[in-house]
C-alpha cells in the first residue's frame, strides 16, 4: 500500500507544513485567548497528541476502497482532516485544562482578550 505522502503527492515540506497547519488550525478552534493559543502551539503533550490522530486519519483515508491515487488541493486535504481532527470526542481536555490552569496562576486569574477568530476564503485569521 502507498503511503499517505505518496499517494497525495506530498513532498517531506509539505507534509510537515501539512502537519503543523493543521495543528494550529485546530488549536485555534479550541484556545480562548492569545495567550492560550500561544501555550497550546508549544505544548508537546498536545502536539504529539494531534500527531498520532493526525496519522490515525491518515490511516483511515488510506484504508478507503479503490484509493490508488489522488489529485487534491493541499487546502482541501488539510479541511478534511483537520475538520476529522475536530469531530472527535475525546480531545485532550486534561492538556488543555492543565494550559489553562498555567494561564490562571501566572496572570493571577486577571483576563486576558478574548480571541477573535475571522474565516476568510478557507483560512483562519487570528487577531
Amino acid at each position: 500500500m502507498k503511503s499517505f505522502k505518496t499517494l497525495v503527492k506530498l513532498t517531506d515540506s509539505e507534509y510537515n507544513n501539512l502537519v503543523i497547519s493543521g495543528f494550529t488550525v485546530w488549536c485555534g478552534h479550541f484556545a480562548l485567548t492569545p495567550t492560550e493559543m500561544q501555550l497550546m502551539l508549544i505544548n508537546g503533550k498536545l502536539f504529539r497528541w494531534y500527531v498520532r490522530e493526525f496519522k490515525r486519519t491518515e490511516r483511515r483515508f488510506l484504508q478507503l476502497k479503490g484509493v490508488k491515487s489522488i489529485n487534491i488541493k493541499r487546502s482541501l486535504l488539510l479541511s478534511m482532516i483537520t475538520r476529522d481532527i475536530y469531530s472527535i470526542k475525546t480531545y485532550p481536555k486534561p492538556i488543555i485544562n492543565d494550559i489553562r490552569r498555567k494561564i490562571n496562576k501566572a496572570t493571577k486569574n486577571k483576563p486576558d482578550k478574548p480571541l477573535t477568530k475571522a474565516f476568510m476564503g478557507g483560512q483562519i485569521y487570528f487577531n
